[in-house]
């Protein structure tokens, strides 16, 4: 599901490699993966659920370099994104 090819490999090539994306850090070249290669089949995920990640992770902050202590960093990211999320979700409800 975290894995979404960029733009620019759309628009350049045959989008064979896509980035292997995690929420709250920018996707680097060693991130790339091949969409062929065998994955686990929970790993499995529809072009709608690769879309909504996608969107959710463009939505996120990024952390330029990964720190330490990485699962306090992205429990920190995830919580600040789910207050904006739920605000954003109450404000559409809203009107």
């Amino acid at each position: 599901m975290n894995v979404y090819p960029s733009p620019m490999i759309l628009d350049m090539g045959d989008a064979r490699k896509a980035y292997k994306m995690k929420l709250g850090y920018p996707a680097k070249m060693e991130d790339l993966v091949f969409i062929f290669d065998p994955c686990d089949p929970e790993d499995y995920a529809s072009i709608e659920e690769q879309d909504r990640f996608y969107d959710e992770w463009k939505r996120m902050p990024r952390i330029l370099e990964k720190p330490n202590d990485n699962a306090k960093a992205d429990a920190n990211l995830k919580e600040e994104h789910n207050t904006k999320q739920k605000k954003n979700w109450f404000q559409f409800w809203k009107h």
